[in-house]
């Protein structure tokens, strides 16, 4: 698979469309994490963290600010400018506690002493990049300490129009003609292939549920976090079709899995945008509502 995160110009546009997580989100990530391992090791020790894919640290780095001095975290990832500019964002934001580590999980041996290190490795946004999901978790499991946990962090995410009743219909949303237009180009595409026209994104962009039950049967465990179901926060976040335009051209270079060369998904990118600007709907602004999800399997 391509490593799109070594191009400095995705690299640039990354982390500006995917914008931030709320403090106050990251800082109930955080306490449930704390509570976990408190109640299943040692009280004063120094607790190792990793997050595999960490990318530019869009969530490691406000992430360790709530973990505070008790948690060494580490950062693996495998594009030497993502790590550059999550570097900046360490000096910048002045947190210690993080050791970014160059490491293709896919084609490289760990790190050594890194087997059974960890009280929790945390998986944000790396599955969808992938191209053997079951090797990355089954790397990941063996560097997770018996007791400890590896959980997955995600943001789900649902798109509501400004100004906008939902309720008296979808036909001259903008928003929503931009989504029709857009599936129905990409299920075009994919059909021509040979491909289920209801293909659609990578299994683990809004759905986990295969790596929980492939974890499941190596001997983990679901946890509920104490009082919530699954953890989930909300927060909501202004943003237009430009900017989910610039999302897709990143997007859309990393979804091999979508079936399309790369030239085909630039050019179903192409088409949108000038499908966009034909009816003037570049500026078209709208709320995404996000919920972050936290789902904890715990190594027995």
């Amino acid at each position: 698979m391509e490593n799109i995160f070594e191009r400095k110009d995705v690299v640039g546009r990354y982390a500006k469309v995917r914008g931030i997580t709320p403090d106050k989100v990251l800082k109930q990530a955080a306490n449930v994490l704390l509570q976990k391992v408190h109640s299943a090791f040692p009280k004063n020790i120094t607790f190792d963290f990793m997050e595999a894919g960490v990318g530019d640290g869009r969530l490691a780095v406000p992430l360790a600010k709530f973990l505070n001095k008790e948690v060494s975290l580490y950062g693996a990832d495998n594009s030497r400018p993502m790590l550059a500019v999550l570097r900046k964002h360490i000096k910048h934001e002045k947190v210690a506690n993080i050791k970014p580590v160059l490491w293709d999980i896919e084609k490289e041996q760990s790190p050594k002493n890194w087997n059974n290190r960890f009280h929790v490795c945390i998986l944000s946004f790396l599955l969808p990049h992938v191209d053997n999901w079951q090797k990355v978790l089954d790397v990941l499991s063996k560097q997770v300490k018996v007791g400890g946990y590896l959980v997955f962090i995600g943001e789900e995410s649902s798109l509501i129009r400004m100004r906008y009743d939902y309720f008296k219909g979808i036909e001259n949303d903008p928003v929503c003609q931009f989504w029709q237009e857009y599936h129905r180009l990409r299920r075009n595409k994919l059909s021509q292939k040979g491909w289920p026209t209801n293909w659609g994104h990578s299994e683990f962009v809004y759905d986990i549920s295969k790596a929980r039950d492939y974890l499941l049967e190596k001997g983990f465990r679901l946890v509920r976090a104490k009082g919530q179901r699954n953890k989930l926060l909300s927060w909501a976040r202004k943003t237009s079709i430009r900017v989910m335009l610039e999302i897709l051209r990143c997007s859309d270079l990393r979804m091999l899995r979508w079936g399309l060369d790369k030239k085909e998904r630039l050019n179903l990118w192409k088409a949108m945008e000038i499908w966009s600007k034909k009816n003037n709907y570049l500026s078209e602004e709208y709320i995404e509502s996000l919920k972050f999800n936290i789902v904890l399997m715990r190594k027995i």
